[in-house]
């Protein structure tokens, strides 16, 4: 029973991490009141829930607050370029029935098309931006390739995104939970794209490299010390 409570046990660590996941999603569910910040807090607890929870680096609220004042800018500027054109298809869309015969038709699948080609590009727009600091040009390169390379990933991904969006819209109540798992679990579908655009592991020493994305490094577990002797405790093993 005591090593089934040990800090470093199976258990103890399923406990911490859901209580990480809601304490980041509290906060940053809080500081989305003011709209306008929302995808700067969302960019933020998806950092923050990459970093402290599944790599073990840091403190979940302090990287949280860390997140938030390396990406608030970027985040704000990436929502309202995507509030803007989402609203500009969405406006088109809505006044091209209006137009007569084959063009009327045509209108629709084609604003349709774009609107679908947005959503596949919106699930990548955080991951990326948490990850990477490029050129804008380069930033779009990558949504690109990540959405339409990675497809499945992508389809899994949008799946999350509706099923976390129609949960809060059905429940508002579960807004407490639903925002911070989502990034939680979508993570486990994005880190494992994002690696293939990183430099090689052996050219960095970074966080980033300790977020177990293989299948072999997901069911690795930890090890934690024995509790019979100090001079057999070791430190957990970082696969």
């Amino acid at each position: 029973m005591n090593r089934l409570f040990h800090p470093d046990s199976p258990v103890m660590n399923v406990i911490v991490k859901i209580g990480s996941i809601l304490i980041v999603n509290l906060v940053g569910v809080l500081l989305c009141i003011p709209v306008i910040t929302a995808v700067p807090s969302f960019l933020a607890m998806y950092y923050a829930l990459v970093k402290a929870v599944r790599a073990d680096e840091g403190y979940p609220v302090r990287e949280y607050f860390h997140g938030l004042k390396l990406y608030f800018v970027r985040g704000l500027i990436a929502e309202v370029l995507l509030v803007l054109l989402g609203a500009l298809l969405v406006f088109n869309r809505a006044y091209v029935p209006e137009l007569k015969g084959w063009a009327a038709a045509a209108g629709v699948v084609l604003y349709d098309i774009c609107l679908v080609f947005l959503g596949l590009l919106t699930v990548w727009v955080i991951p990326v931006l948490s990850r990477f600091t490029v050129s804008f040009g380069k930033y779009l390169k990558l949504l690109l390739s990540m959405a339409f390379r990675s497809l499945p990933f992508t389809i899994g991904a949008v799946i999350l995104t509706a099923g976390a969006v129609l949960t809060v819209w059905w429940k508002p109540v579960t807004v407490l939970v639903v925002p911070g798992l989502y990034l939680y679990l979508v993570s486990f579908l994005t880190e494992p794209v994002l690696r293939k655009y990183m430099p090689p592991k052996e050219a960095q020493n970074d966080w980033y490299y300790r977020i177990p994305v293989t299948l072999g490094e997901l069911l690795s577990p930890k090890t934690f010390p024995e509790e019979s002797s100090e001079e057999t405790q070791t430190e957990p093993d970082i696969k």
